[in-house]
């Protein structure tokens, strides 16, 4: 691995690649692409339903609260 993750980044990380490989989700994506619209309503929802939507938003408003710089940054 080319970096160091913390346990957050990897759990993270772990979570988007078992979501992608159980939805097919770079086909689905591609498809979007080419059809014009990039907006797929149950792609959305599904990401929803783990959470990952409302990650950086404040725990007042439902969210996780996490810092954006801190899941995308290098350990």
């Amino acid at each position: 691995m080319w970096r160091q993750e913390d346990e957050l980044q990897s759990m993270l990380r772990e979570s988007v690649d078992r979501y992608a490989a159980a939805n097919e989700t770079t086909a689905r994506f591609r498809d979007r692409r080419v059809t014009g619209s990039g907006w797929d309503p149950a792609c959305w929802r599904s990401m929803g339903e783990v959470g990952w939507t409302g990650a950086v938003l404040a725990e007042a408003k439902g969210g996780a609260a996490l810092d954006i710089l801190q899941i995308l940054s290098p350990a």
